[in-house]
Order: C-alpha cells, then sequence, then structure tokens
C-alpha cells in the first residue's frame, strides 16, 4: 500500500522530494505538499502518515516519532529564516510573526527569552504581533517581521536589516538548528526507511544539478550556495542535540509539560 506523505513547499526541500520521485514512481509512497502551518495540520488530523515538517510539530503531536536521517539543518547562517527591519535590532519595538511558520515562530520566541532577552519581563521588551496575509507590507519603522522560507530569500534585498535566525541559535547554543525533519504517525518497517533515506540521498547528491535548473526561480539568489553551504541534509548528531535544546525549550515557552518522546529518533 502507498504511505500518504505530505512535505514543506519550499525551495529548500527540493533536493530530498527529487530523490523521493524513484518511490513515488514504484508506487511506495504518494507526496503531497503545503506550506510548514497547513502542512503540520493535515498530518496532525491524520491525513498523512509521513510528514517533512517544522520540528517544532512534534510538539502538538506527541504520539509523532521522527525518522530516517534527513531534514533541512543550517550550522550557523541560513539566509531564508530571519527577522527583516528598517532599524537595528535594539530599535525594534514589535514584530510581526508569520502566519505560514510555527517552528521558526517558536525558535524567534525562545531567542528573544533565552539569547536576545527583549521579552515582557525585561527592560526593552519587543511587542509581539501574530500576523495576518498582507503583513510584510506592514513592517517599516519600528516595526519588524518575521519571514521565512522563499519569501524571505525574496525579501533580502528590500530590507536593509537582517537577522538571521539560525545564526542566533548557532551564537547561543553552539548547536545546529533543524528546521524540519521527517516525523511518522504510525510504525514504518526498517526496510522502507532505509529505501527512503537512499532515495533521499540519491538527490541529496544531485543537489547542485537541481539548484541550476530551478535558478530562474529564485532570481538574485544563489541557490546552489544555497543548498551546499547555507543548507546541510543530513541530520548529525550534533544537529539531535540541536533539536532536542530546541523542543525542551519550545515546550516551556509553550507551557507544556516536557514530551515523553524527547528521544530524538531514539
Amino acid at each position: 500500500m502507498s504511505i500518504r506523505v505530505i512535505a514543506v513547499d519550499y525551495a529548500n526541500t527540493l533536493p530530498l522530494r527529487s530523490g523521493l520521485k524513484a518511490l513515488e514512481l514504484n508506487g511506495e509512497l504518494t507526496m503531497s505538499l503545503a506550506r510548514p502551518a497547513r502542512a503540520t495540520e493535515l498530518f496532525i488530523q491524520g491525513d498523512y502518515a509521513l510528514g517533512l515538517l517544522p520540528t517544532a510539530a512534534h510538539l502538538t503531536a506527541p504520539n509523532s516519532k521522527f525518522v530516517g536521517s534527513y531534514g533541512i539543518v543550517s550550522d550557523g547562517f541560513v539566509g531564508s529564516v530571519g527577522l527583516f527591519s528598517e532599524v537595528p535590532f535594539e530599535e525594534i519595538e514589535h514584530l510581526y510573526l508569520d502566519y505560514d511558520s510555527r517552528s521558526s515562530v517558536l525558535l524567534t520566541k525562545v531567542l528573544l527569552k533565552h539569547h536576545w532577552k527583549r521579552t515582557s519581563s525585561d527592560d526593552s521588551p519587543i511587542q509581539i504581533i501574530q500576523a495576518r496575509p498582507g503583513y510584510r507590507e506592514q513592517i517599516g519603522g519600528t516595526s519588524a517581521g518575521l519571514i521565512i522560507g522563499d519569501p524571505a530569500i525574496e525579501a533580502r534585498s528590500k530590507f536593509p536589516y537582517y537577522f538571521d535566525l539560525a545564526e542566533a541559535w548557532k551564537e547561543m547554543t553552539g548547536l545546529p538548528f533543524v528546521f524540519a525533519a521527517w516525523l511518522a504517525s504510525q510504525e514504518l518497517n526498517d526496510t522502507f526507511i532505509a529505501a527512503f533515506d537512499t532515495a533521499q540521498e540519491s538527490g541529496v547528491q544531485n543537489r547542485i544539478t537541481l539548484a541550476k535548473e530551478y535558478q530562474d526561480f529564485v532570481p538574485g539568489y544563489d541557490l546552489e550556495k544555497y543548498f551546499t553551504t547555507q543548507i546541510q541534509y543530513h541530520i548529525s548528531d550534533e544537529a539531535k542535540k540541536g533539536m532536542k535544546l530546541f523542543l525542551e525549550l519550545g515546550a516551556e515557552i509553550m507551557g507544556l509539560e516536557r514530551p515523553q518522546t524527547l528521544e530524538v529518533f531514539s
């Protein structure tokens, strides 16, 4: 029976999705695409058995389990997830949080509390605003905005200040940040997972060719550099440590009890 899979519809997932086409063609899986928040909703509803989802999705789907060895990782500057502003960070007063995001919104809140120290209990708090469609037009003056994925790549040339979340996380923790990983809502056999990883590896090996093929869709941004230096696709042991720490800090921010499944990829 074909396994229903959903993945985040951003350029940075192209190498992983490209590799999985072989499994689609032989009928082992069928894949759908959606923005991060919507993909998470559909997965939690039970519409899909497997999802390439924002890491924070695990906190709202506690019965899910991380599987495989691949995801979307950055060990420092990522270039496509950050805060955009017309003023320096210390002058930001209001912050719009991208409605398409969950992990990046949670990461922003973690960084505001533990790294930048700009929460309501600090001397110079930033007022958080849950954004709605069209919010990017409201970024200006002392109002900044969190933008993620392909829209963030487009925004890089439009604002004088960009504060990269993965870079801030690295500064705070010394660890990589895993933006997305594969979550399963049901048991998957080892044979399938092995084939799943092998297929993704073939896509990662082909990422330079993919970058050249899709470069015209992202004018003004070096996709080859993005796919090869700003994004890593294999989830290392250090990245797993980063995932575990993020989930612990995120659960605290959300007021959740410590998830029993925080043994990442156990």
